[in-house]
């Protein structure tokens, strides 16, 4: 399964911010990342993206965080992107976005 396998990347991905390693990495993980999400569908995308935005700021990452959100946020300072998803996912991007925007 696809989303295992993305789900299983993410993890490593978060275990790796949480041990220190140099930010320079995190932009080919975040790329890495967004390849393996090109098979799910969009609601499901969504979620593995508001997941891992999440996570990331937990761990202090907020630009590496709305990159995360990026394929639903791609302009910060214009409204997400929720054509085609679905009501209840639709909250919880706007949710994670208000957090992010909250950040900057």
């Amino acid at each position: 399964m696809e989303s295992d396998a993305a789900l299983a990347s993410a993890a490593n991905f978060i275990s790796s911010i949480q041990k220190g390693r140099p930010h320079m990495n995190l932009q080919s993980q975040l790329t890495a990342l967004q390849e393996q999400n090109r098979g799910l569908g969009l609601d499901e995308r969504a979620h593995h993206c508001c997941d891992l935005a999440k996570q990331l700021e937990k761990a202090g990452e907020y630009e590496s965080a709305c990159e995360a959100m990026h394929e639903f946020w791609p302009d910060r300072h214009e409204t997400p992107r929720l054509e085609g998803l679905g009501e209840g996912t639709k909250a919880e991007v706007v949710l994670r976005i208000g957090a992010l925007a909250g950040c900057g």
